[in-house]
Order: C-alpha cells, then structure tokens, then sequence
C-alpha cells in the first residue's frame, strides 16, 4: 500500500478531520471510513502537532463545508441529476455513505486512487477517473460512461486553490462545456487576496501535514466576484460565508472581516460560451 504524496497527502488530513467530526454526539455528518483511510496511512504525527493542525487547518471547516456540499448534492440528485463528478476527489465517501445510485465519476491521480481501493472494499457507483485537472481530463471522463447531455452535479472540495488562476479557469470552461442546463456546481473557494494574508511558514523538515506545508501547495485564491465570475461561465450561484452555514447547523464559526473561506453553490442556466470580458480575479 501506497500513501499518496503532495496534494494527494492532504486527503489524509481532509479524513482525519472527517473522522473526528463522525466521533462528535452532535455531528454533521457520519463518515463511517474516515479513520480507516488515517489508520492505513501511517500518519503518526505528535499529539503537540496534531492538536495544532487541527486548530490552525481548522477541522471545523472541513465539517461544515462536507455537510454543505452533502446538501448540494443531495439536492442535485433530487431534482433530476443523473450522474456525480467529484473533481480532485481524493479520500471522498460520498458514493457509499450517501448511498448514491447512479455513476460518481472520481477524478484523482493514479496514486490516490490505488491508496483508496486499498482500503475500500464495499461496493458502490463510484467509478475511478485517472486524472490530472491540469491536463486535459474531459476525453478521459467521457470514456469511462460521462454523458454530456445528461445533468451533472459536479463537486470541487478543496482542490481548486492547489490550481493556479489560469488553470481554475480551465477548469470551469471545460465543466461548463459538459454541462447541460440545470447540472449543478458545488465548490469551495477562497476570497482575493487570501494567499497574501497567510502568514504560516513551511516547515521543510517536519509533518507533511503541518499547516504550514499544507498552505506552501496552495496556488490561487478565488475571484475578486465569486457570483459573476460564475455567471460569466453561465452558472447562477450563491455564495455563503462558513459562518452563515454554521448558524443553520447549529455550530460556531464567526465570520470575521477577513473571511477565509468561502462555500458555492451553482446552477448551469445557458450553454452560452462565456463572453471574452475578461476575469475578475
């Protein structure tokens, strides 16, 4: 068994802080796999620093914005999407835990995804997307049964700022070419000028996970106008702060003036191309 390296290491992270919310008498989610996946990994930092990983990666983001794209989702299949791409899926269970029947199509490296059947052995509609979103993935996806004429609910967890600016944008511009109206976006973001405010330093020499190497992978904040870069692509969304979600479920996650994070959720309306306008980055 392998444990993935770079970004595909922070998966592991993502899980640990899954398996901690699953523990929680209050949780906002179960992720019966979670600990599993941190178990297999051999990730063995010290108390010290898994307290201090936990406080300054803040595993309460992670709850909350599981639970808020669980919802997306849910949601998009409800209303009449018919197949699910996780993109950058990483140690993603929802296929199994959310009980999802039709295809989930997960895009992930080579490395994640032997490190992720190595540990899942219970059947399910995921199926594995070897896939760099730098290249060029589409072809591979419709390969393997995407259907673009078909409504998507596709779902960006915590991977586009591991993107530069121009490959973010890419990105978009090819899920908007495979989306019909009504397929559905759920995604992550970081505000402008997020990148320009850390001030955690690599530590070269200690846990991979520490904050400070986790923060040393990311590459882009998000657009200056989350709402109209999307509508630029022709997507509707609606952007929510963390601490907006928290209150609805119950949690404490203030929004400061300097939000860090940022939580979307948006639907396809025109297969229009977008117009050269320019990004609003």
């Amino acid at each position: 068994m392998t444990t993935p390296n770079g970004v595909g290491l922070t998966s592991v992270l993502v899980a640990e802080a899954r398996a901690r919310e699953s523990r929680r008498a209050d949780r906002l989610f179960e992720d019966p796999f979670a600990q599993r996946f941190v178990d297999a990994s051999g990730w063995q930092p010290s108390a010290e620093s898994r307290r201090t990983t936990a406080d300054r990666y803040g595993f309460t983001w992670v709850s909350l914005r599981t639970r808020f794209l669980d919802d997306v989702l849910r949601e998009a299949l409800d209303d009449g999407c018919t197949q699910v791409v996780l993109l950058g899926a990483g140690l993603d269970t929802r296929a199994l835990r959310l009980g999802i029947e039709v295809p989930v199509f997960e895009l992930d490296t080579a490395e994640v995804h032997a490190f992720k059947r190595s540990v899942l052995h219970e059947p399910s509609s995921r199926v594995e997307v070897v896939a760099d979103l730098r290249e060029d993935w589409p072809d591979t996806l419709r390969a393997l049964g995407f259907r673009a004429d078909r409504r998507t609910a596709w779902i960006a967890e915590g991977v586009l700022l591991y993107l530069s600016a121009a490959e973010v944008e890419a990105v978009l511009t090819q899920v908007s070419a495979l989306s019909v109206p009504g397929s559905v976006f759920g995604t992550t973001l970081t505000p402008a000028g997020y990148l320009d405010r850390i001030e955690t330093p690599a530590e070269p020499d200690g846990d991979p996970l520490a904050p400070g190497n986790v923060a040393a992978m990311w590459r882009s904040d998000g657009p200056a106008d989350p709402a109209g870069w999307f509508a630029g692509f022709g997507w509707r969304a609606t952007v929510f702060r963390p601490g907006e979600r928290a209150r609805a479920y119950g949690r404490d996650f203030p929004d400061n003036p300097n939000p860090n994070r940022l939580l979307v959720s948006a639907v396809r309306e025109t297969p229009a191309p977008r117009p050269d306008t320019g990004t609003p980055r």
